[in-house]
């Protein structure tokens, strides 16, 4: 299941940056796929027939971003499970493999990155992942809400790019191949 999606509006009470991508550019490319890739690996992990959006997932999803350095003294994610948990129920989610795969498809057709790699990043560097993953909700939760296909010819936004990622949401979940469970399945 995947409940309500949070939106970046709804966790931080102000509207998304008109460049998301500012959010994220201090960080190499390679950084940021390899932390969207663990960040899906955990919503689809592998042998799994279906997708995992449980609360416990979504936490596990926000250590992956903030606590790369398992050997920090205090964990950073502390104060962002507390708002996840006491501002929102269990059935709203933060992140979602339609998430990971915009953001990716964002992340892929830029270089707005930092060219240089860095072995570690502070938590205060990685948080921008997470401000963008929610950025990346709310910019497509409102192009499916908000427009038809004809204003979003007229804004010149490609109807069939439109329509195939307008149907990402539900086309991911309706066929979850997976060679290890084939069998089992049938």
């Amino acid at each position: 299941m995947i409940g309500v999606i949070i939106k970046y509006s709804e966790f931080y009470n102000r509207k998304i940056p008109k460049e998301p991508l500012d959010l994220i550019k201090h960080l190499p490319k390679t950084e940021l796929i390899v932390t969207l890739s663990r960040i899906n690996s955990f919503l689809n992990p592998q042998g799994s027939i279906g997708t995992d959006n449980s609360f416990e997932t979504q936490i596990e999803c926000i250590k992956t971003i903030t606590d790369q350095d398992q050997k920090l003294k205090t964990s950073f994610y502390k104060p962002f499970e507390n708002y996840y948990i006491n501002n929102f129920s269990k059935n709203h989610t933060l992140f979602t493999r339609t998430t990971c795969l915009y953001a990716l498809n964002q992340i892929i057709n830029s270089n707005v990155f930092l060219k240089e790699k860095k072995t570690t990043y502070t938590p205060n560097e990685r948080v921008g992942i997470f401000e963008y993953l929610l950025t990346c909700n709310e910019i497509f939760l409102d192009l499916s809400e908000k427009y038809s296909s004809e204003e979003l010819k007229e804004k010149g936004i490609d109807f069939f790019e439109f329509s195939a990622f307008n149907g990402l949401p539900f086309n991911q979940y309706l066929l979850n191949e997976n060679s290890l469970t084939t069998v089992y399945l049938s």
